[in-house]
């Protein structure tokens, strides 16, 4: 499927809009990386996002949403190394679907906040 719409990414508390794909993987490979404060997320006009952060050993941890409100589904992939990152990254910058077979991934529902508070 080719590229549809723009990108904003958010990259350790800076939004871009319409971001560039160069941008993007050279942010996904930047180091060195704060493993508490280091986040990487990609949004469409759409409200679905891909969301990267870090896990203490220095992997990565994925997560897909379906817009930002309560998602019919949220899709979390973890451990992720840099390599495979940016790959991800990547292919859902591009909308060609492959992120989608190139790991396991768990789906999850997403709770509401009435659901987080009372679980």
């Amino acid at each position: 499927m080719p590229f549809l719409g723009t990108v904003t990414m958010e990259y350790c508390d800076t939004a871009t809009n319409d971001v560039a794909k160069d941008a993007v993987l050279e942010a996904a490979r930047r180091t060195p990386r704060d493993v508490d404060d280091w986040f990487l997320t990609l949004t469409r006009a759409n409200d679905d996002y891909m969301d990267a952060t870090m896990n203490g050993d220095g992997t990565f941890r994925v997560q897909y949403s379906e817009g930002q409100g309560p998602a019919a589904k949220v899709m979390i992939a973890s451990p992720v190394d840099e390599e495979l990152l940016v790959k991800l990254l990547e292919s859902y910058y591009e909308n060609d679907g492959a992120w989608k077979t190139m790991c396991a991934w768990k789906v999850c529902k997403k709770k509401s906040l009435f659901e987080k508070i009372f679980d």
